[in-house]
């Protein structure tokens, strides 16, 4: 589509260091995953028509899960343990 965003992005910060990637499709973002400073995934999931969608889980800046499940008609569902 000309002058729509396809494919694969990537954004840095003035330092240089990734801070977010994903996918967009006709200028729809479809996935993404956000960094923190230090390089560590803080969270990633799915988009559909502007808002979360499917399987999302964030991390505390030392890996672990501290949410995760999955956004079904803009509400948050979490995993049951």
């Amino acid at each position: 589509m000309k002058g729509k965003k396809s494919g694969k992005y990537k954004r840095y910060d003035k330092n240089g260091n990734l801070r977010e990637e994903g996918d967009y499709m006709e200028d729809n973002k479809q996935s993404f995953k956000i960094y923190y400073e230090d390089g560590k995934l803080y969270k990633k999931g799915f988009y559909k028509n502007f808002e979360y969608d499917g399987p999302y889980e964030e991390y505390d800046p030392k890996g672990q899960i501290t949410r995760k499940g999955v956004f079904q008609n803009g509400e948050f569902v979490p995993d049951k343990k």
